[in-house]
């Protein structure tokens, strides 16, 4: 259903781009604007079967990092990477 929806929500952003001659900065295609179309998709469908709340989870950064521990560098701990537990920065 995902793939439909984003095809189904893209498509005008591909005519558009092929049928006007309009340029965003940088020249690129009217077309490229689609790069929101996946992400307006999965919230639709997020939204659909889990209501806002799905939605507002969904809008959660993957990863959280909990600074700890002094040093010449900074330690990260990274809660969504199990096997590497310490992320060594700096």
């Amino acid at each position: 259903m995902f793939f439909v929806l984003v095809f189904a929500l893209g498509a005008p952003f591909v005519l558009l781009g092929e049928l006007s001659d309009v340029r965003l900065p940088a020249n690129l295609p009217l077309s490229a604007l689609q790069f929101v179309v996946p992400l307006v998709a999965a919230a639709i469908l997020v939204g659909l079967n889990d209501g806002a709340g799905g939605v507002r989870r969904l809008s959660v950064p993957p990863l959280t990092f909990r600074a700890s521990g002094g040093g010449s560098g900074t330690r990260r701990s990274c809660s969504s990477c199990p096997r590497s537990r310490w992320c060594r920065t700096g």
